[in-house]
């Protein structure tokens, strides 16, 4: 009997999930605002769109727990924390 060799077929990737910031909002029990604040500074989104904002609530999770504290008196801007004026 001959042996045939199988063929590998790689799955494509799995999709990562998207959220809504409402989800993730609701999910990590802070305003939409500060999702949104968190993105100006740095936080990874998805853009789908026009738009069209959806998180991932891995890397949001990630991000949190990696962004620099803030102290009293102190704003975190995109490259790095600052004094507030």
């Amino acid at each position: 009997m001959k042996q045939t060799k199988k063929s590998t077929i790689e799955s494509p990737p799995l999709p990562v999930e998207l959220k809504a910031g409402s989800s993730i909002a609701r999910i990590i029990e802070v305003h939409e605002a500060t999702l949104r604040r968190w993105a100006r500074e740095g936080m990874p989104v998805h853009l789908l769109g026009p738009g069209l904002v959806r998180y991932n609530l891995d890397e949001v999770l990630a991000w949190r727990a990696n962004r620099p504290a803030k102290g009293k008196g102190e704003r975190v801007t995109r490259y790095g924390v600052e004094q507030s004026k």
